[in-house]
């Protein structure tokens, strides 16, 4: 299971929402794609009926609101938002 690390805010590749979002790879095996909590959750309920497995090891993963480790890709264009 992949662990998240949900450090930035911007818009959610899968359901295009601004949220809190973390840097993985479900569905692509050579993108970044960032997924917020909701859909993540999401995502492991689908897998868990089709598979009867998770895909996102949600219990160990990390969630910043702010500090030193998170970005706000609202209000900075920089390189760390692209990805």
């Amino acid at each position: 299971m992949e662990k998240l690390r949900f450090d930035r805010k911007c818009k959610c590749d899968f359901c295009g929402q601004v949220e809190i979002c973390a840097v993985n790879h479900y569905g692509t095996s050579h993108y970044n794609r960032l997924v917020c909590v909701e859909c993540a959750m999401s995502i492991n309920q689908n897998d868990r009926v089709a598979t009867g497995e998770q895909y996102f090891d949600l219990n160990n993963s990390v969630i910043f609101f702010r500090g030193e480790h998170f970005i706000d890709c609202t209000k900075d264009e920089g390189e760390d938002c692209l990805w």
